[in-house]
């Protein structure tokens, strides 16, 4: 692709970004295109712009929650759970979205806040987790991530690769090699086709010989 094509195709990428964002932006701000216009601020890099959305959402949902409350003092308490419920864990899948986005542009603290907020309210939510556990990775708070790990790992029966990629991680990072080859080799039992959990052994393997 020569200089003039690439120009051409940053001037459709731009043109597609502006009318889609004055589409959404043009609509109510209901929850659903709110979430619309943050997926859309994520797909062009807009980071800054798609937490904002993400928030109004979060602000929404956090003011129907007292609304909630409200109504379960004047009654219909069963239905007002059932909602509450829901409402948490929209919130909690959010609130990893959020923090995501943080850890994206390296503002760890923002994205533990936000994800301290989510087990709060959905304290086994498993996609919380491991996005906290990846937090303390970046934060090198290696025994958060590995008590998260362990934690994770109970929670689903040992079904989920992720957590025992998690706990490869925070032991590799702790300069326990050997228990971490064994949590990568677990993973890769669960996801033999991994070439992600194979590659980052090998590397484990070769700092291994190394030391």
């Amino acid at each position: 692709m020569d200089k003039k094509e690439q120009k051409q195709l940053r001037k459709k990428i731009l043109a597609d970004f502006k009318a889609g964002e004055k589409r959404l932006k043009g609509l109510e701000p209901t929850r659903e295109n709110l979430l619309e216009l943050a997926v859309h601020y994520v797909k062009y890099g807009k980071v800054d712009k798609a937490i904002d959305s993400y928030e109004r959402v979060l602000k929404m949902l956090a003011d129907t929650m007292a609304s909630g409350a409200d109504n379960a003092l004047a009654g219909g308490a069963e239905r007002t759970m059932a909602e509450s419920a829901d409402n948490n864990s929209t919130m909690a899948n959010i609130l990893v979205e959020v923090a995501n986005l943080h850890m994206f542009i390296s503002a760890y603290d923002k994205a533990e806040k936000a994800l301290l907020w989510a087990r709060e309210i959905t304290a086994d939510n498993i996609e919380v987790l491991e996005a906290l556990g990846a937090c303390y990775i970046f934060k090198k708070q290696y025994d958060n991530a590995l008590a998260l790990a362990i934690n994770g790992i109970e929670l689903t029966g040992g079904l989920d690769a992720r957590f025992f990629v998690l706990q490869a991680y925070a032991l590799d990072s702790l300069g326990k090699y050997k228990s971490a080859e064994q949590a990568f080799l677990k993973a890769l039992e669960l996801e033999p086709d991994n070439e992600d959990y194979k590659s980052d052994l090998e590397n484990l393997k070769t700092r291994m010989q190394e030391v």
